[in-house]
Formats: C-alpha cells, structure tokens, sequence
C-alpha cells in the first residue's frame, strides 16, 4: 500500500478555490482508476496548504492511473484551471509499513 500525498501552496485566500477545483476531478478520478482521495486545509502553519492524499495498493496502480490522465484532454482542461491558482506544490509518496 502506498500513501500519495500532494501539497500545494496556493496563492494568497485561494486555498478554498483549489479545494473546488480538487472536488471536479473526481469524476475523472474514477474514469482514469485513481482511489477515492481526502483533502485537507490547514488549520496551523502556513497559510492556503492544501493537501491531497490517496492510497494505491501499489505503484503499477498509481502509474497507470497517472497515464491515463496526461493522455486525456479533459484532464488538462482541468488541470489549467488548477494551475493559476498554485503557487508552488510537492509530492510526498509513502510505502505502509504497518497497520493496526
């Protein structure tokens, strides 16, 4: 199981404007195979964080998924209204080591 956990800064008071823009790929999500995700805000720390987090059973999951986006015109439709609103981002990629 690994964690995918994408960080964006946001321009200044647009935090919740990329959390919109975030809810609009979900039918996409699912079309390309790409698990269900959470997103969060921050609450403490730097201003408009957000953080988008899903889980692929594995690596071949998360690739296939991803390809499958950058192939699809409507994904980059999406993605230029997500752009303007960003100002910089990470990702962070995490195996499960354990789990109770």
């Amino acid at each position: 199981m690994f964690l995918q956990r994408i960080v964006f800064k946001a321009k200044y008071g647009k935090s919740l404007d990329v959390v919109e823009v975030i809810k609009r790929f979900e039918p996409l999500a699912k079309r390309y195979g790409f698990p269900l995700g959470r997103v969060y805000t921050d609450v403490v720390g730097r201003f408009d964080t957000v953080v988008w987090e899903a889980e692929f059973e594995d690596l071949n999951q998360l690739e296939e998924a991803s390809q499958r986006g950058f192939q699809d015109p409507e994904f980059a439709r999406w993605f230029e209204m997500l752009q303007p609103m960003i100002d910089h981002g990470y990702r962070e990629l995490f195996r499960l080591e354990h789990h109770w």
